[in-house]
């Protein structure tokens, strides 16, 4: 296989509209990279007047995380554009062959995604088509994001003649699938699918059917990703959830606020310096070393300094599911939490105890003096002697009756609640007895100190003790197990 003025090496990759090859430029010896389209628009004058047009836009796009459009071949009938040459695999196989269970080099990953599409969209450019296979990653660890802006014209005859979408249904947002036009907005929720099965492994939405597909996009929501994936941070989460919102207006103001929200948190963990080096292929050795160590000691310091049962469980699970070995496990894992007490979260729920507890004192009060008989027996008193004239009968002693004891109503013993806020597969057991899910608001037991063990399948218990103070309800807050 020959294309006039390239050595072709190899097939790179297929897909839908085109085959990428590897080769090699005979004029200046230069490698690059041949999406060659197939006869569907190989053989369309008018979309090929189409991406004449946008490749003048898209060359002046230059971005070291953005793939360098170089122009148009052409060969007889096959043309096709070229490309600059990313020596790495795609998105896909880079995380089938990177087996490191640390999420920050994956998250490194996304904010140079995330870099590249805020300088497109300065540019007015949206990529329209974003996938995991249209990122690259080259063996020297550099991110590449590729086909920007083609979907355009692609898409819009593709429609138009066969009446299909092309691209990956499960990465597109509700918008397009309703076939509006495209917005920065609508790449987001593309970036949000692509962080949403990087960090997980799994879509946020499956289907069998297209239309089945199509549905939980626009009606169905997700489960969050702090519930699927240990270690995962709420300022993480939160900015998936909300590149994934169904409403434009509910997503990130710009690719620059997520490129932003991602670099702090990776600044945070302090292994920014080491990221570059883990995404090569291979990953340094020595890079792989130190952000072990460094990530091991900072998740037994955050599961020590835990001010509740969410963030410390967050902790362990993210400590067992990177560290299973970790000695620090088993002493972290018996744990006896300070529990968050409503009375101290909510400032109103003092108010409410004076008064559910005042009401029924007053209306004991109130009952005991209208209704109950005196506790004390009255004293029989006597009338003096009389002595009788003949016609009259003698008279007798009058007594008043003696009174009935009465006895002081019950009072109920004192008890306290624990409400627990878990996911839906977790089994709750409190001193031995099952917590039906009914009443995971509001477990009633008698103040004290009670062993609390949280079970979910195929993971190990949790095993922990909870105060609770009478007339006062304790939360167990559980993110992921």
């Amino acid at each position: 296989m020959e294309i006039r003025g390239y050595s072709i090496q190899q097939r790179l990759g297929v897909g839908a509209t085109s085959e990428v090859l590897g080769a090699i430029r005979l004029d200046t010896g230069d490698s690059v990279a041949l999406k060659r389209f197939n006869p569907l628009i190989a053989h369309d004058p008018e979309m090929k007047q189409r991406l004449e047009l946008e490749v003048e836009t898209l060359r002046k796009l230059t971005h070291k995380n953005i793939v360098q459009l170089r122009g148009i071949f052409e060969d007889g009938e096959t043309w096709g554009l070229e490309l600059e040459l990313v020596d790495g695999p795609a998105m896909p196989a880079w995380r089938a062959s990177h087996t490191l269970a640390l999420l920050e080099p994956r998250l490194w990953l996304l904010a140079k995604v995330a870099e590249a599409l805020a300088t497109a969209h300065g540019q007015g450019i949206i990529h329209r088509d974003l996938k995991p296979e249209n990122i690259l990653i080259s063996r020297s660890g550099e991110v590449k994001l590729a086909d920007f802006g083609l979907a355009r014209t692609i898409t819009r005859a593709t429609i138009t003649r066969s009446g299909v979408l092309l691209g990956s249904l499960a990465f597109m947002p509700p918008e397009i699938l309703k076939l509006d036009d495209a917005i920065p907005a609508s790449d987001l929720y593309s970036f949000g699918v692509i962080a949403y099965q990087l960090l997980s492994g799994d879509l946020p939405h499956k289907a069998e059917s297209p239309h089945a597909l199509i549905r939980q996009i626009g009606e169905d929501e997700i489960v969050p990703p702090i519930a699927v994936v240990p270690g995962v941070s709420h300022r993480i989460n939160s900015l998936i959830l909300s590149c994934l919102s169904k409403n434009v207006a509910g997503r990130p103001p710009s690719a620059w606020h997520v490129y932003a929200e991602i670099m702090l948190e990776l600044q945070e963990t302090g292994l920014l310096p080491f990221l570059e080096d883990l995404v090569r292929t291979p990953p340094s050795e020595q890079a792989v070393a130190e952000a072990l160590r460094l990530k091991h000691a900072s998740l037994v310091n955050a599961a020590n300094a835990a001010k509740s049962v969410g963030d410390k469980v967050n902790a362990i699970n993210a400590l067992r599911s990177i560290f299973p070995d970790s000695e620090a496990l088993p002493e972290l894992m018996n744990f006896s939490p300070e529990v968050e007490s409503e009375s101290k979260r909510r400032p109103w729920a003092m108010v409410v105890l004076f008064f559910g507890l005042a009401v029924p004192f007053c209306l004991w009060i109130y009952y005991s003096k209208w209704t109950s008989p005196p506790v004390a027996v009255k004293k029989m008193v006597e009338l003096p002697r009389v002595t009788a004239r003949p016609s009259e009968p003698v008279a007798r002693p009058i007594a008043k009756p003696i009174a009935k004891v009465s006895t002081p109503p019950k009072v109920k013993a004192a008890t306290g609640f624990i409400r627990f806020e878990v996911p839906e597969d977790v089994k709750v057991v409190v001193g031995g007895a099952d917590v039906p899910k009914a009443l995971f608001q509001r477990w009633e037991v008698h103040p004290g100190t009670h062993k609390i063990e949280l079970f979910r399948e195929g993971f190990s218990p949790i095993i922990g003790n909870v105060n609770v103070l009478s007339g006062e309800t304790s939360v167990v807050r559980v993110g992921a197990l």
